[in-house]
């Protein structure tokens, strides 16, 4: 998780202890099983009928999303570089000379693209099957995001269900000798119904949201650049063009270093 999500988390943390150390409330006080129960069961029951297992599996997939760095920015950068790199050396010694290279890199759709670059397929097939394999990972992050979208929109209207509960019991003993304390009591589960739906809103389901969205864009645009570079070494453009293609999908401009060149092999 980067820093500034932890920051986050733990800021947040700070501000609803401190305000209820304030306002002198346990923290005992805090956790309710019934607002909890409602809200946490609710959760799981109104997923499994909007969504199949599928749609929930892809969601679960996206959540190593927040554990990951915010660095996109660079290994775009490396990404475009070495894809320079490579198209200089297969300009130089061909396209059989990447087979050893692709073994040191860790990247699998690069890897993957690469490969069909060395085993000689056209261009069309390989720009078909690289939009294909787009489509379906874009399919795949859209399905997640909209199962963490569900969340957020029923979040809240769960926090009022749970808070009907005590308020029925309210109404109910309303009408009969019942003691000032078990009103309040009830009073308070209400409060603290609404307060869990919302917190878990604010800090939880809606910065998930955001950060993986985040990072499946950046995904999605470290295939764009893959795409550039396979496809640019296997129509054999000059890396100059390759390179303002690069520069305009990634928003800024850059200039690769000399240790970043390809080394000549001199021949005796």
């Amino acid at each position: 998780m980067d820093l500034n999500s932890t920051f986050g988390a733990l800021l947040g943390l700070c501000v609803i202890f401190s305000a209820q150390w304030t306002l002198g409330v346990e923290l005992n006080s805090w956790v309710q099983w019934l607002p909890v129960g409602v809200i946490g069961i609710g959760l799981l029951s109104s997923s499994l009928i909007a969504f199949d297992s599928s749609s929930l599996a892809r969601a679960f997939s996206l959540t190593p999303y927040l554990l990951l760095d915010d660095a996109s920015q660079n290994s775009h950068r490396s990404l475009c570089v070495l894809l320079l790199k490579w198209n200089e050396l297969v300009r130089k010694e061909g396209v059989l000379s990447l087979d050893q290279e692709i073994q040191k890199e860790d990247n699998h759709y690069l890897k993957k693209w690469i490969q069909w670059l060395i085993e000689g397929h056209s261009f069309h097939t390989v720009q078909n099957l690289i939009q294909e394999k787009k489509k379906t990972l874009q399919k795949e992050l859209e399905g997640g995001l909209a199962v963490f979208q569900h969340l957020i929109l029923i979040t809240p209207q769960l926090g009022v269900i749970a808070a009907c509960f005590p308020l029925m019991q309210l109404g109910v003993s309303s009408s009969e000798t019942s003691s000032l304390i078990s009103r309040v009591e009830s009073m308070g589960l209400m409060v603290n119904a609404i307060l869990t739906a919302f917190i878990l809103n604010v800090f939880l389901f809606i910065p998930m949201l955001k950060k993986i969205s985040k990072r499946a864009q950046a995904e999605l645009k470290e295939l764009r650049i893959i795409e550039i570079g396979v496809l640019g070494i296997l129509e054999g453009l000059h890396p100059k063009l390759i390179q303002e293609k690069l520069e305009l999908e990634l928003g800024v401009s850059f200039k690769p270093r000399k240790s970043d060149q390809p080394e000549r092999t001199q021949v005796a």
